[in-house]
């Protein structure tokens, strides 16, 4: 529901109704430097350079029973009492009435094109690794240890399988965990608005802003994600508050302007039916809540009709300004090379050896690698990373990272069961599907 702008002549004087007349209620009158600051005080003594403008509400013609409503606005009764009724903030401000700022035409429109990439190194900056260390063997003892360990993280498994198996065979492997890296900058501005209680106006007549990328703005660190807010230079103004159009108070929500609501426990009756035990009957007595009237006073806004309003916060005024969003974002991708049955996604979180990590503003992939599936799919996320991120923001640093996690496939029998199990990672963690007592004795599933 739009919120029309207050009678001329508000407030008009009341008699007995809500709210009240102005003088003991709210806003309290101005007088010198009260609050809300009155218009046309600013930083600046008024029409010298720089002063801040302000553009108060003006209002309208009209008549009204109500400040600030027309009747219909105002319900002929006191309404049912609403305690999650919402305040309503008006409609929204139409941003291209406050002016066009040089170089910020578009502004909430799409993000910026960032400048073109810094320096790329030449491709024979990268070095391959050439060998790396394979890791140590695993016994069976420390094979068994894995597995008991296994079974003590699931409380429904026996333990018998575990503590009895017959390790017939460990087949060592290593896997590859290749990690590919982009941190990326993308800058993105809109118009925004808070409270204007007296604080500096940085506005055009200061100068031209500076272009979206020309604002330094730095990561606090790479390859961690971070949002930073930066108010654009010379881009903010004082205008009346679009909600409440330059009053500081809107009519009160719960009781829509009356001051009184219905009594929820009468349901504005004044009376209650009550059963007496001892008598065995039915009687009517008068509401203890709201003594027989069957009318309360407001709680939200204490009887006067009016709340502050929620975007100014009863300033009246709003400082606007074009906000810059500068959001460091670091886009991972990644590829396992691990041949066994194992699923492959169990080795990313699996600890391993770094046998190679490069840091550079542009990488070039791997191809000189033992394995040529490290070799490919270095190259394909290289390449990726390189055409899809440059058209989402400015490529700041990219890293790449080969790991190698051991891996044992254990083959063993108990009883008449012949299966196998994998331990993998410097952890020794157990990946055992075909377990066989994966149910204890006594287990009731609710």
């Amino acid at each position: 529901m739009s919120y029309p702008p207050p009678q001329a002549g508000y407030p008009p004087n009341q008699q007995g109704g809500y709210p009240p007349p102005q003088g003991g209620g709210y806003p309290p009158p101005q007088q010198g430097g009260g609050y809300p600051p009155p218009h046309q005080q600013g930083n600046f003594a008024p029409n010298q350079p720089g002063a801040v403008q302000h553009q108060p509400w003006q209002p309208n013609s009209g008549q009204s029973d109500q400040p600030g409503y027309t009747g219909d606005d105002v319900p002929d009764s006191d309404p049912e009492d609403n305690e999650d009724a919402a305040d309503d903030h008006g409609p929204d401000p139409d941003i291209g009435k406050l002016g066009g700022v040089q170089g910020y035409e578009q502004v909430g429109l799409n993000d910026w094109v960032p400048p073109p990439p810094q320096y790329v190194p030449p491709e024979n900056y990268t070095k391959p690794p050439e060998q790396y260390a394979e890791g140590a063997g695993l016994t069976q003892q420390e094979a068994r240890d894995a597995m008991l360990q296994f079974v003590a993280e699931h409380c429904c498994y026996g333990k018998k399988p575990a503590e009895e198996h017959v390790i017939k065979a460990i087949k060592p492997s290593t896997a590859f965990h290749y990690t590919m890296e982009s941190f990326l900058e993308s800058r993105s501005t809109k118009w925004v608005h808070e409270p204007y209680r007296g604080q500096i106006i940085d506005g055009p007549q200061n100068g031209y802003p500076p272009g979206p990328w020309d604002i330094a703005c730095t990561a606090g660190q790479f390859f961690n994600d971070e949002v930073r807010l930066i108010e654009v230079p010379h881009t903010a103004k004082v205008q009346s508050c679009h909600s409440c159009y330059g009053r500081g108070f809107k009519r009160c929500p719960r009781c829509h302007g009356r001051g009184r609501v219905r009594c929820s426990t009468c349901h504005g009756s004044g009376h209650r039916t009550r059963y007496d035990h001892q008598t065995k009957q039915h009687r009517r007595e008068t509401c203890h809540w709201c003594h027989g009237s069957g009318r309360r006073r407001c709680i939200r806004c204490g009887g006067d009709g009016r709340v502050t309003c929620g975007v100014c916060q009863g300033c009246r005024d709003l400082k606007w300004y074009i906000q810059l969003t500068v959001n460091f974002k670091n886009m991972v991708s990644d590829h396992v090379t691990e041949r066994t049955d194992m699923p492959d996604e169990l080795i990313k979180d699996a600890g391993g050896l770094v046998i190679f990590q490069q840091t550079l503003i542009r990488v070039w992939p791997i191809t000189h690698f033992t394995d040529q599936d490290v070799n490919a799919n270095s190259q394909s996320l290289v390449q990726y990373h390189t055409s899809t991120y440059e058209r989402a923001g400015r490529i700041l640093q990219q890293r790449h990272t080969l790991r190698n996690v051991p891996v044992f496939e254990i083959d063993y029998n108990w009883q008449e069961v012949n299966t196998r199990y994998w331990v993998y990672g410097n952890e020794h963690r157990v990946h055992a599907p075909d377990y066989p007592h994966q149910c204890c004795w006594g287990c009731v599933i609710l």
